[in-house]
């Protein structure tokens, strides 16, 4: 009868470190090649903003293209390397904990490689295009501090305010991931300390 109930078999699955840490690999990966898409087609868009400037503003918009470009590069390219970590994290009796470490360091690195190149690309944008810059800046805008202002001096802000925001995300990254391994530890101490563990 037993081999007719899938459902022990499906949680013993699910409780095993190796199995769940090798699908969570996977969805990373998953989510690494849909920031690859989305930075394709953030790309395409680009690329028709910058074809439709005036001759004297288009290499702003080339050299906007190009941060975009490494932005998508340095997040999918974290992504990926964090997807392998986890794959090869070593069986030590907790499953999600030193995921969650990997997975915080991912996101604050990630997101701080995107602020980072969106925002010097921006900057350098404005310089070039003025207001019409924000056209193409708003759809990342979730990389991108508050918009507004044409002058030089935005455009140095913007960068400014962008690698402010790339630090902050990448130190509370690291924050979250530390704290992760604190409790990871934490709880191996108290698992070798209680009663009966000798």
């Amino acid at each position: 009868m037993d081999k007719y109930l899938f459902m022990k078999p499906v949680l013993d699955a699910l409780a095993d470190g190796p199995f769940f840490r090798k699908r969570f690999a996977l969805c990373v990966r998953i989510g690494a090649a849909v920031a690859a898409l989305a930075g394709l087609v953030g790309f395409v868009n680009a690329w028709n903003f910058t074809a439709h400037l005036e001759p004297a503003r288009i290499p702003g918009g080339i050299l906007y293209m190009l941060f975009l470009a490494a932005a998508a590069y340095m997040a999918v390219h974290t992504m990926l390397i964090r997807a392998n970590d986890i794959d090869a994290l070593p069986h030590t009796g907790f499953t999600l904990i030193p995921i969650g470490a990997i997975v915080a360091l991912m996101l604050g690195e990630a997101y701080a490689a995107a602020c980072a190149a969106l925002a010097t690309g921006g900057g350098i944008l404005v310089w070039f295009t003025g207001d019409y810059a924000y056209s193409i800046l708003q759809r990342a805008d979730f990389f991108l501090p508050s918009l507004g202002g044409a002058t030089f001096m935005d455009g140095i802000l913007l960068i400014l305010r962008g690698a402010l925001r790339a630090v902050v995300a990448l130190a509370l990254g690291h924050l979250v991931s530390e704290l992760f391994i604190v409790v990871e530890r934490l709880g191996g101490n108290t698992r070798l300390g209680s009663p009966g563990s000798e």
